[in-house]
Order: C-alpha cells, then sequence, then structure tokens
C-alpha cells in the first residue's frame, strides 16, 4: 500500500470521502503476534458494509494505556461465503516499535480535541483524542472496525508524522496491475 512517502495531503478528497479502516483490538488481542507483513487476516466481527477492496487499514493497538499503531495493509475482496459478514485484510507492514497516538515531536497545542473537527467522533474517541458525549448512538462506537475518512487521517497525521508515509489513493486512484 505504500506507493511512496509523498504527503499526499494535497489531493482533493471530500474530507467525508472514506478512504480507509481501523482495525482495532483490545488488550487481550495481541496484533503484534497475529500480524505479519504479507499475511491475510479474516475479521468477522467487523463489518462488511462499505468495505472497497484495495482501502488502507490502520490496526490500533488498545493497551492498558494509550493505544498504539501497530501496522497498516489494506482490504482484499470477500470470498464469497464471507460477503455477509467481516472483512479480510493483508498485513502491509508493522510499526517497529509501534507508534504512540501522538508523536513526540508533536506540540500539545496541535493535538485535535475539538468535537467539531472530526468527521467520525467515535475514531477520535477510540484513539483517546475526543471525549464527546454520545447523544445518539452511533453504529460504530465500540465496533471491530472505524470508518476512516480523509478528514480523520489528516487529523490522526498531525499528532502522529509516522503515518505519513502510507499511501493515501483510494483504491479506485491506484494503478491496477499489468497482466
Amino acid at each position: 500500500m505504500v506507493d511512496s512517502p509523498v504527503d499526499r495531503w494535497a489531493l482533493p478528497f471530500r474530507p467525508d470521502l472514506t478512504i480507509g479502516w481501523v482495525i482495532q483490538a483490545g488488550e487481550d488481542e495481541p496484533l503484534v503476534r497475529w500480524l505479519r507483513v504479507g499475511g491475510e487476516n479474516q475479521w468477522l466481527d467487523a463489518q462488511s458494509g462499505g468495505k472497497v477492496p484495495g482501502q488502507l487499514v490502520l490496526f490500533l493497538q488498545s493497551l492498558p494505556g494509550p493505544p498504539t499503531w501497530v501496522a497498516w495493509g489494506h482490504l482484499l475482496e470477500a470470498e464469497e461465503r464471507w460477503k455477509a459478514l467481516g472483512a479480510r485484510t493483508i498485513c502491509d507492514g508493522l510499526f517497529d516499535p509501534p507508534l504512540p497516538i501522538v508523536g513526540s515531536s508533536v506540540d500539545p497545542q496541535r493535538v485535535p480535541r475539538r468535537e467539531d473537527l472530526w468527521e467520525n467522533r467515535a475514531l477520535g474517541s477510540a484513539v483517546g483524542l475526543l471525549r464527546f458525549r454520545n447523544r445518539t448512538p452511533f453504529r460504530e462506537v465500540g465496533s471491530r472496525d472505524l470508518r476512516l475518512t480523509a478528514a480523520d487521517l489528516h487529523l490522526l497525521v498531525r499528532t502522529q508524522p509516522g503515518l505519513r508515509s502510507l499511501s493515501l489513493r483510494p483504491a479506485s486512484a491506484r494503478p491496477r496491475p499489468r497482466s
């Protein structure tokens, strides 16, 4: 998924465009043991709706302390028998060591904590950057997978510059392999 370490924030994405997903694991689910570069994983408790093969996936590990970014990858096409549930991913790379949500070089004033900045408030809350009063239950609160919009990824990169090397091009914009 990493095409080049070019900063792609200038690409004309709508802020609410879903460009990927965050797969989160609890402290009792050790992603570092499950994920291998090039390895496929099936997440049966993830939502299947809205997922497009090739979309970016970030893997988030919840710890007893703050969560960390463990790896990145992309979605694979669902096998026919699993189309109704879950998501299939492939791991493209591991962050070694895992990246904290807020990079050590980031000015605390740049951390986006205002509710109106986030397209997906459930994601902001899951990574620990947002505390919001959940007036209406959102489908994604507490779920395995969280929608990642262009605007939210921009906020995440502001807090963790180590995510800049990931490609932001949606699957439809990637070059297709030649036959």
